[in-house]
């Protein structure tokens, strides 16, 4: 049974590398995907927690070299709010936006409408909005990948990782055009709490600030920044 789930799993590109890329939404995940998996990055699945992958097998995942990309919560959440009122990537994604968003006036009146739980958890529910450490970490909220790139310093990390895997680094970068909605004023004070008080285990496990970009990446089970300096698990 192991066997099987983990062939429904992990695809051959994984297999291929030695490695598991978690795609968290809306952290530049198909440019990571095209630079390390190249044309096999059409195999990969969507937006699967590392605890699957774990879950389908345990010893592939504790062997291969497990990366994530992952973003500043706030710019995520902003994002993904801007993308997904301009339309998102599909009919799927425009009719949810339809239903859950076009009734806010902006970015900020939505960050605000978040106070009702009954909002708060219809909109956290949908992928583009769920906490990035859900997508990262283990039932008990702890990190369980081996490597972390952010996209604040998206080159630099995304070196290490095709370094790690003796993979030729190629800068095959998507969705980098000019965006389609209008870009609104930075949001205040109050909206950078609340995104905080929304997704507070992810600046913790993620090791962001409120407001100042975090650096490169980190390592598996840290919860702090980690000042630019490259760290990994010991195996």
């Amino acid at each position: 049974m192991e066997g099987e789930l983990a062939r429904l799993a992990y695809p051959n590109a994984f297999h291929l590398t030695q490695s598991v890329y978690i795609h968290v939404p809306k952290t530049a995940g198909y440019s990571a995907r095209q630079i390390v998996y190249g044309p096999y990055s059409v195999q990969l699945r969507g937006h699967v927690p590392a605890r699957q992958y774990r879950g389908a097998s345990p010893e592939l995942f504790a062997k291969y070299f497990v990366f994530a990309t992952v973003r500043h919560p706030l710019a995520r959440l902003r994002s993904a709010y801007h993308f997904l009122s301009a339309g998102g990537m599909h009919k799927a994604n425009r009719r949810w936006a339809a239903k859950n968003l076009s009734g806010f006036k902006g970015f900020s009146e939505f960050v605000r409408a978040m106070e009702n739980k009954d909002v708060r958890d219809r909109i956290m529910r949908y992928p583009h909005f769920v906490p990035q450490s859900w997508f990262v970490c283990d039932e008990s909220g702890k990190s369980i990948v081996d490597f972390l790139v952010r996209t604040e310093s998206f080159e630099t990390g995304m070196r290490e990782v095709c370094r790690r895997l003796q993979v030729e680094y190629s800068d095959r970068r998507l969705n980098e055009t000019v965006p389609r909605y209008p870009i609104d004023a930075p949001p205040d004070r109050e909206i950078e709490q609340r995104c905080r008080d929304l997704y507070r285990q992810d600046y913790e496990v993620l090791g962001y600030e409120l407001s100042p970009p975090a650096p490169a990446v980190s390592d598996r089970r840290r919860t702090a920044p980690l000042n630019a300096v490259i760290m990994m698990r010991q195996r």
